[in-house]
Formats: C-alpha cells, sequence, structure tokens
C-alpha cells in the first residue's frame, strides 16, 4: 500500500504545473510513504532487523517534519513582514492625506 501511495504521489508531481500550490504536500506524502515503503522492504527481506526499523521510521519522520516545520516558519515571518509593510505604507499614505485635508 505505501509503494502503492508512493506511485500516485510521484505520477501527481509529474503531472502537475511545478507552481502548483499542493506541490509540497505530494512530495511530503512522497518523502513519507517512500521511507515506509522501503522500511517494510528491509523488514521483508531482514526480519532481525525489524525492531530497528520500526524505531528507525518515527526518527526519520520527525526529522522531515522538523525540515518542513522550519520552512512554513520562514513563510508566516515573510508574510508578516509583507503584512507590516503594506500596513505602514497604508499608515503613511492615510497621513499624507489627513495633511492635505
Amino acid at each position: 500500500m505505501a509503494t502503492i501511495i508512493y506511485g500516485i504521489a510521484y505520477v501527481e508531481i509529474k503531472m502537475l504545473p511545478q507552481d502548483n500550490e499542493y506541490l509540497p504536500i505530494l512530495r511530503f506524502i512522497c518523502l513519507v510513504s517512500g521511507i515506509i515503503a522501503i522500511e517494510l522492504i528491509v523488514a521483508i527481506i531482514i526480519s532481525p532487523l525489524w525492531l530497528f526499523m520500526v524505531n528507525l521510521c518515527p526518527i526519520l519522520i520527525l526529522g522531515v517534519s522538523r525540515h518542513l516545520y522550519q520552512q512554513i516558519c520562514k513563510g508566516l515571518y515573510c508574510t508578516a513582514d509583507l503584512v507590516l509593510n503594506v500596513i505602514c505604507s497604508l499608515f503613511k499614505k492615510i497621513r499624507q492625506l489627513v495633511y492635505q485635508i
């Protein structure tokens, strides 16, 4: 099932335009399902390492989530900065109109 989800997400990434807003979500789904698929394949092939792989998967997922969290924080910072610049510009224009009256 993880391999099928990976395949679907990969095909969607290749088929959608590169400026699509869903692209980061699809990349995340592709990455997580790829990690799980590889873990399960290795667990089937090498059974004694199953416990190690079960413990490794959450560590990899948390690492990916932390990276995405940093990107989200940077995006929020840029958005807040943009909004503050627009508000300052708007107040300057309002002040200029008040002085003209």
